[in-house]
């Protein structure tokens, strides 16, 4: 990877996190997500947006994968 100046910069790192987490706390974050993504999307387009975030039951085969190679993890 280069940067604006045409120097190399390396690869990016990806860092994994595993946290312990039980269903009412994942509620509770899948919540804040989507209240938070529709704030901002309220903000951004002046008019009330609401958000909802699909996981893993409702997406597509593939979806987020660039390229369809394996996923970085």
């Amino acid at each position: 990877m280069l940067d604006k100046r045409g120097r190399d910069i390396g690869e990016p790192k990806t860092l994994v996190c595993y946290a312990e987490a039980t269903p009412e706390t994942v509620a509770i974050n899948r919540f804040g997500i989507s209240d938070t993504l529709s704030r901002i999307h309220t903000q951004l387009w002046g008019c009330p947006r609401k958000c909802t975030v699909l996981y893993h039951e409702t997406k597509p085969e593939g979806y987020g994968i660039p390229h369809g190679d394996p996923p970085p993890y």
